[in-house]
This record gives C-alpha cells, sequence and structure tokens, in this order.
C-alpha cells in the first residue's frame, strides 16, 4: 500500500480519469480526520453534483477496487476512510470497463 496522492496531482488523475470520482476522493481526503457517514458523502455529492444518492452509492464502491478504506463507526452510522491505494497487481480500474459493456454485462438491467 503507497501514501495518498494529494486531491489535484496527476498520480490522483491518472487513478480516477472521472472528474466525479475526484471530487468523492477529495472530500473523502478532506475528512480524513473526521470521516464521513454515507448520509454526510451523499449529501456532499448531492450538493456538489446535482446526483442521485444510488449513483453516489456506486461512486464509492468503484473507489473500493483502488483504495483500502477503514470503516469505523460513530453510534449506528458507518464512516469512510480513505487510508491507502492499493498495490497496483490489487488494483481493478473503473477505466478498465467501459460504459457500454457495463450496460451491458449479462444479467444487468437496461435501461
Amino acid at each position: 500500500m503507497t501514501d495518498l496522492p494529494e486531491p489535484e496531482s496527476p498520480e490522483l488523475a491518472s487513478l480516477l480519469p472521472e472528474a466525479v470520482h475526484r471530487r468523492l476522493y477529495t472530500f473523502l481526503h478532506a475528512r480524513s480526520d473526521n470521516p464521513p457517514s454515507m448520509r454526510e458523502i451523499r449529501a456532499h455529492l448531492a450538493q456538489e453534483m446535482k446526483e442521485a444518492p444510488s449513483q453516489t452509492d456506486r461512486r464509492l464502491r468503484d473507489l473500493y477496487d483502488l483504495f483500502e478504506f477503514s470503516k469505523p463507526r460513530r453510534g449506528r452510522d458507518v464512516l469512510y476512510k480513505i487510508t491507502a491505494v492499493k498495490p497496483a497487481e490489487e488494483r481493478k480500474s473503473a477505466r478498465q470497463i467501459d460504459r457500454k459493456k457495463r450496460a451491458h454485462r449479462p444479467g444487468a438491467m437496461l435501461l
């Protein structure tokens, strides 16, 4: 595992080519001393990106492929803290699954 890249770094841009993923990462990175709950993450992206909560959940899951997370609890809430970049051999890149392939996976519901 390696240190976390800075939010505006070229390293982060190469890991997360989509702006929405970088914004989510930037929010989580800024909140590393006070990790947010899913409710706080949804509210932040809804305000920042005008995005539906279901999309926010998927975007957070996309980050699981690239980063290690710790998930401490605050009462009943699970908190989300990025702790490290996964080693290259353990990463799955969101870039590797283009939108057409993702939409046409066997068993995937097409809209």
